[in-house]
């Protein structure tokens, strides 16, 4: 699925909203009427994996806010100095 993604989502006219619930991506769809962004579908619940069948029923004309979960952060290396024993 070739669909452009919006590049500001706080500016640009987006028209579905693709994001991660901690378990799986789901896809919101949203109207703009009166100038105010209001959803008009309850979110869709996609795959734990998404694929361009997940967003090949969208229309061609769709701007895509792809939300990204932040990448997890990287445990500290192991420590080299043994910690004192809690007295």
């Amino acid at each position: 699925a070739k669909i452009p993604l919006a590049a500001d989502p706080s500016f640009d006219p987006w028209t579905h909203h693709i994001a991660w619930d901690t378990d799986h991506w789901t896809l919101d769809t949203h109207t703009q009427k009166s100038g105010l962004k209001t959803k008009s579908l309850p979110p869709t619940p996609l795959n734990a994996k998404l694929s361009p069948a997940d967003l090949s029923k969208l229309p061609t004309t769709s701007l895509i806010w792809f939300d990204a979960p932040p990448y997890p952060a990287k445990p500290p290396p192991p420590s080299s100095t043994p910690t004192p024993p809690l007295a």
